[in-house]
């Protein structure tokens, strides 16, 4: 899956999704576009349990 505004990482049954979406991580279309992408991919993966959100950048 290619996100540009996420970055994702798969351990185990829990999915990492790690917001990048400078300059502080504002909702807007590209982000929009990408969370609904990866929810889809999520829910249609019946390896993922948990879906974690964090930030990539370190001040929020």
């Amino acid at each position: 899956m290619i996100l540009e505004t996420l970055t994702v990482r798969q351990e185990n049954a829990v999915l990492f999704a790690g917001i990048a979406a400078p300059p502080m991580n504002l909702l807007g279309p590209d982000l929009v576009r990408d969370l609904v992408s990866l929810i889809q991919e999520t829910e249609a993966d019946d390896t993922v349990q948990v879906l974690v959100f964090t930030s990539t950048d370190p001040d929020y």
